[in-house]
């Protein structure tokens, strides 16, 4: 019985550092996604022929 719940904990030990992984994934996937949406609104802005804003 305690080699069962010894088991159990180990699962679920992996199990939260699993999950807080996909957390970190998630969050630097979003964090991505945001910088991408903030670069193409600067590459969308109109520009004079230097590269400098109107």
């Amino acid at each position: 019985m305690q080699r069962l719940i010894q088991s159990n904990l180990a699962v679920a030990e992996a199990l939260n550092l699993q999950t807080k992984a996909m957390q970190d994934l998630t969050e630097g996937i979003a964090s991505l996604l945001d910088q991408m949406a903030d670069d193409a609104q600067e590459v969308a802005q109109p520009r004079m022929l230097d590269g400098s804003l109107l």
